[in-house]
């Protein structure tokens, strides 16, 4: 028995202005050969599917065919894949998931969105010795409403608390279920592997923050949900919601497959994987991890000093001209002095070049303000361009570019007015 297991596609996601369809139409076509590839008999998508609640109809035109695909590829005797788990994420819109799972059920695709549940997959029944059952307990991300009652006068650490116990709860039934579906499908098979789902946020666990879009899905929670909490008859646990891969709690049948694309600048140097997992008749189990080919390059580029920037923009743009490779850049300008000019001056190095500027963001902003010049005087009293040039002393832009940001600030004056 292999499954492999993976999460957060953020169908329809973008970095800045850009969309990211190439990227997840490349992942897809990737999966789906890896699944072929390997011999996959369960596939698992630990939540967040699509990137928020309305997805456009060419992320769901994607997510569609991707399904059909894998289903026709078992009917040509192209996979071995005979199962597919899908779990809403709290990205996801589980009324809209739900939209299709009474007909992807009859091509063995279960989609759970709303309520957890339990899924027994049958075994394939071509004699081989490693076919076997195998009970997936599938728990989708578990909203706060759902867990636990508001009790009147309760603090956030008694809301956190009751929300954990709510957690807890869900799984510690489930594993009580699985263990006694498992004693009657042992009557046939040697061996039968339980795997359990989540979407949610573990103690120990690494997060990029908002940068990688991973939103706080509980308010007001002061801890993360413990991994000892869960059950042990849980053979592994595949997570999602964080988009670093990682093995939880030192545990390796805890895991986050993490996102298959980098959906922030700060995720660009992470080596993003799928996780596969496999059993023997006799129970033995081996994890693996299959690194996703890089789809569409970031680079970050981040200093104080500007020199340094430009040292590194003209190192990117010879490697990048050396291999031929499409990169999107983001520049971090951290020094105190205005950057003024200096964004544009970067943007021109790019003219003609396969690399593109997604962001300039100056992150070494001294505190704001402008001093008044004489008693009573007022923001009210002052012309637009008063205001513009006093800021631009205040913030100590270099007198040799005063004037020509002054100019353009005068042109956006006017289309404003």
């Amino acid at each position: 028995m292999k499954i492999l297991h993976t999460s957060d596609w953020h169908l329809d996601c973008r970095l800045y202005d850009r969309r990211r369809t190439d990227e997840h139409q490349a992942f897809l076509n990737w999966l789906r050969q890896t699944v072929i590839d390997r011999e996959i008999e369960v596939l698992i998508v630990s939540g967040d599917v699509y990137d928020n609640r309305t997805p456009t109809l060419e992320s769901q035109q994607m997510y569609n065919q991707f399904l059909v695909q894998l289903y026709t590829d078992r009917l040509n005797g192209k996979s071995r894949c005979r199962h597919v788990i899908i779990t809403a994420g709290n990205h996801d819109s589980a009324a809209f998931l739900e939209t299709s799972k009474q007909i992807l059920e009859f091509i063995n695709i279960t989609v759970v969105a709303k309520e957890p549940e339990l899924v027994v997959v049958s075994p394939a029944k071509n004699d081989e010795p490693d076919d076997m059952p195998a009970i997936i307990v599938a728990i989708p991300f578990l909203s706060d409403m759902e867990l636990r009652k508001s009790v009147e006068g309760e603090n956030a650490a008694e809301r956190s608390l009751h929300l954990m116990e709510g957690i807890r709860d869900v799984y510690k039934n489930f594993a009580q279920q699985a263990e006694e579906k498992k004693q009657e499908l042992l009557q046939n098979s040697s061996f039968v592997p339980v795997i359990a789902t989540g979407h949610l946020f573990t103690q120990g666990a690494s997060s990029l923050g908002a940068d990688g879009g991973e939103r706080d899905i509980y308010v007001g929670t002061l801890e993360k949900f413990p991994a000892g909490e869960f059950p042990d008859a849980f053979d592994y646990i595949a997570l999602g919601h964080l988009h670093v891969p990682q093995i939880v709690g030192g545990q390796d049948r805890i895991q986050y497959s993490g996102s298959p694309i980098p959906i922030g600048f700060g995720e660009a140097s992470q080596k993003k994987r799928v996780v596969e997992v496999q059993w023997t008749a006799d129970g033995n189990q081996t994890i693996n991890t299959i690194e996703i080919p890089c789809f569409q390059k970031l680079v970050q580029i981040s200093s104080k000093e500007k020199s340094v920037i430009e040292q590194q923009v003209t190192e990117l743009i010879n490697e990048c001209q050396q291999n031929e490779q499409n990169v999107w850049l983001e520049v971090l300008y951290r020094g105190c002095e205005a950057p003024g000019m200096f964004c544009q001056k970067i943007e021109d190095m790019f003219a003609n070049t396969s690399v593109s500027l997604l962001a300039f963001k100056w992150l070494g902003i001294p505190d704001a303000g402008i001093s008044r010049q004489f008693k009573g005087e007022t923001l009210r009293k002052l012309d637009p361009v008063d205001v513009f040039q006093r800021t631009m002393i205040s913030q100590k832009v270099p007198e040799d570019e005063r004037n020509d940001l002054l100019v353009m600030y005068k042109e956006i004056l006017e289309q404003v007015q």
